[in-house]
């Protein structure tokens, strides 16, 4: 109530508002409310770093080191039985697989052109030697990703296109 004045004075035009230097809860509650909904990926999209393949991949591996980290817990030491190893590595292909897609759907999503996204997916399938029925699932879900994104990776196509077109202009 009357202790205001002593929270660091107004802002000396005696208007009663303090120009934004002493915002109280009861300040807030008068400021007027809006109702559009900004998305900080919205405005940290046009950034550089996500079209970069080194990012990514660094990244990717940073998050499945910590993701499998928190399914390992047994000691590197400790002897398996087959059927704990087979497990184990059962376990380390799906958190894999699940981590994979999610990347290559945020690759797009933050502008990563198509061809180096299945590049990247390929990649990490061959370097973690994923079976040929999952890395063609991860694939097909970079497809599509990009068809419901709106992107196009259709570079040979657009060659043949002009191919066309050229040999439709010369032949007309």
């Amino acid at each position: 109530g009357g202790d205001r004045k002593d929270e660091g004075g107004g802002g000396g035009d005696g208007d009663g508002d303090d120009d934004g230097k002493n915002k109280t809860a009861d300040d807030d509650a008068r400021a007027p409310i809006t109702k559009e909904k900004i998305f900080l990926q919205s405005k940290v999209k046009a950034h550089a770093i996500w079209k970069s393949s080194r990012f990514w991949e660094e990244a990717f591996f940073g998050s499945l080191s910590k993701a499998l980290g928190m399914f390992s817990r047994v000691s590197a030491t400790r002897w398996h039985t087959d059927l704990e190893q087979a497990e184990a590595l059962d376990r380390q292909k799906k958190v894999l697989f699940g981590q994979l897609g999610a990347f290559a759907h945020n690759m797009l999503e933050f502008g990563m052109p198509v061809d180096p996204t299945l590049k990247f997916v390929q990649k990490i399938c061959s370097i973690n030697e994923l079976t040929p029925e999952d890395s063609t699932m991860l694939l097909g879900i970079v497809h599509a990703a990009a068809k419901t994104l709106g992107k196009s990776e259709q570079p040979p196509q657009r060659s043949n296109e002009k191919l066309t077109t050229t040999t439709t202009t010369t032949t007309t």
